[in-house]
């Protein structure tokens, strides 16, 4: 039988071990997970154009100074969707963290090759595993989503079709509403993807939980603009649509219990 002092000396040790681990996280401001679209359904040229309106972004002096005035800095890693693949990641805080970040970004070779599918759901949930799982602290988490088209890979557990797929999509959406993390969107046209971002729309029916915006196309002179804005909208996060996505998290909770029962 263990004596009080064996009993105590366990106690203080766990308390330690816990306030070691707690030390080692790394506190920040914004938690970043950039999803990129790198499917069969995008050319090599449209993909180049795709990583230049990434690079350019980091490279802005507007986002340069919204970063350096994140409290605990910015953390960010970039996922693609037809590879389902994390890339690079870092941490930025000062703007010449950003343009090293843009430099890195400018060296990414295309993962996968022409004719991969669209996983959105594989992506997703890796940014999702990263997200809850690094090892970051104490900041915003946010998850972007960019892409010219659906999701066309079959996922086990959901029927074979594009209802399946969608649903597959939600879920993801929704288990990431759950776990407190903000889902922007980047919708691209391809010719048949420009309602993307409206009500009804497949971005907002299925991916996104917050802002969603809509670019002409890769090779558009818009697009440049709409990395930005939605780089602004993913690091600077409203304390409305933090609360908002609470009560997001606790209806998909409710959803997803229902429809286990």
């Amino acid at each position: 039988m263990k004596t009080l002092k064996q009993i105590l000396t366990g106690v203080v040790a766990s308390l330690l071990l816990f306030a070691g681990t707690e030390a080692m996280a790394v506190p920040v401001g914004v938690e970043l997970a950039v999803v990129i679209d790198s499917s069969g359904s995008i050319t090599n040229t449209e993909f180049e154009a795709q990583m230049q309106g990434y690079v350019n972004a980091f490279s802005d002096v507007d986002i340069q100074d919204r970063i350096e005035g994140i409290a605990g800095g910015f953390a960010v890693k970039l996922f693609f969707s037809s590879s389902a693949i994390g890339s690079i990641e870092a941490l930025l805080v000062t703007a010449t963290d950003a343009m090293n970040f843009a430099t890195a970004i400018d060296a990414i070779a295309r993962l996968g090759t022409i004719g991969a599918r669209t996983n959105i759901v594989a992506a997703m949930k890796l940014a999702n595993t990263w997200l809850t799982g690094n090892d970051k602290e104490g900041g915003a988490l946010v998850m972007d989503v960019s892409g010219d088209g659906d999701q066309n890979v079959n996922i086990g557990g959901y029927t074979n079709d594009q209802a399946g797929r969608d649903e597959a999509v939600r879920d993801q959406r929704d288990l990431a509403t759950a776990a407190g993390i903000i889902v922007n969107g980047l919708a691209v046209d391809d010719g048949s993807f420009q309602d993307a971002c409206l009500a009804g729309g497949y971005y907002t029916d299925n991916v996104v939980n917050n802002a969603c915006v809509q670019s002409t196309g890769f090779e558009s002179g818009d697009f440049d603009a709409a990395v930005k804005d939605k780089f602004i909208k993913d690091v600077t996060v409203p304390e409305h649509a933090t609360l908002a996505l609470f009560g997001l998290g606790l209806a998909g909770l409710s959803l997803r219990k229902r429809k286990l029962a």
